[in-house]
Protein backbone atom coordinates (compact mmCIF):
# COMPACT_ATOMS: atom_id res chain seq x y z
CA UNK A 1 0.00 0.00 0.00
CA UNK A 2 2.83 2.64 0.80
CA UNK A 3 4.70 1.75 -2.28
CA UNK A 4 1.52 2.07 -4.44
CA UNK A 5 1.19 6.04 -2.60
CA UNK A 6 4.73 6.63 -3.25
CA UNK A 7 4.47 5.59 -7.08
CA UNK A 8 1.57 8.25 -7.23
CA UNK A 9 3.23 10.62 -5.60
CA UNK A 10 6.58 10.50 -7.76
CA UNK A 11 4.42 9.81 -10.61
CA UNK A 12 2.73 13.56 -9.94
CA UNK A 13 5.96 14.94 -9.41
CA UNK A 14 7.21 13.84 -12.61
CA UNK A 15 3.80 15.25 -14.50
CA UNK A 16 3.93 18.55 -12.82
CA UNK A 17 7.60 19.20 -13.99
CA UNK A 18 7.51 18.24 -17.34
CA UNK A 19 3.66 20.23 -17.24
CA UNK A 20 6.07 23.70 -16.58
CA UNK A 21 9.36 22.58 -18.32
CA UNK A 22 7.10 22.44 -21.67
CA UNK A 23 5.17 26.00 -20.12
CA UNK A 24 8.33 27.33 -19.69
CA UNK A 25 10.07 26.47 -23.39
CA UNK A 26 7.59 27.78 -24.86
CA UNK A 27 7.78 31.76 -23.75
CA UNK A 28 10.96 31.66 -24.49
CA UNK A 29 13.91 32.34 -21.83
CA UNK A 30 15.96 36.01 -21.94
CA UNK A 31 18.96 36.02 -20.08
CA UNK A 32 21.17 39.00 -19.06
CA UNK A 33 25.09 38.59 -19.20
CA UNK A 34 27.71 40.60 -17.90
CA UNK A 35 31.55 39.97 -18.59
CA UNK A 36 34.08 41.28 -16.62
CA UNK A 37 36.33 42.05 -19.92
CA UNK A 38 35.37 45.50 -20.66
CA UNK A 39 33.25 47.26 -23.14
CA UNK A 40 36.05 46.43 -25.98
CA UNK A 41 35.32 42.66 -25.96
CA UNK A 42 31.75 42.67 -26.25
CA UNK A 43 32.01 41.40 -29.78
CA UNK A 44 33.15 37.97 -28.20
CA UNK A 45 29.99 37.14 -26.18
CA UNK A 46 27.98 38.82 -28.44
CA UNK A 47 28.98 35.98 -31.12
CA UNK A 48 28.19 33.71 -28.07
CA UNK A 49 24.60 35.30 -27.98
CA UNK A 50 23.76 34.92 -31.40
CA UNK A 51 25.03 30.90 -31.95
CA UNK A 52 22.98 30.14 -28.67
CA UNK A 53 19.62 32.45 -30.42
CA UNK A 54 20.02 30.41 -33.66
CA UNK A 55 21.05 26.69 -31.81
CA UNK A 56 17.64 27.42 -29.75
CA UNK A 57 15.54 29.05 -32.10
CA UNK A 58 15.15 31.92 -31.02
CA UNK A 59 14.32 30.38 -27.54
CA UNK A 60 17.04 31.46 -25.83
CA UNK A 61 17.78 35.30 -25.96
CA UNK A 62 21.26 36.54 -24.33
CA UNK A 63 21.58 40.12 -23.73
CA UNK A 64 25.11 41.41 -23.39
CA UNK A 65 26.15 43.76 -20.68
CA UNK A 66 29.73 45.08 -20.21
CA UNK A 67 31.41 45.25 -16.98
CA UNK A 68 29.68 47.12 -14.05
CA UNK A 69 26.59 47.94 -16.55
CA UNK A 70 24.05 45.57 -14.86
CA UNK A 71 25.92 44.80 -11.53
CA UNK A 72 28.37 47.38 -10.15
CA UNK A 73 31.99 45.82 -10.21
CA UNK A 74 34.59 46.40 -7.20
Amino acid sequence: MKSKKWLIKVAFAIFMVLAFSFQASAAGTKWRLQHSWGAAENHFFEHYAKIVKEMSGGKIQISVFADGELVNVE
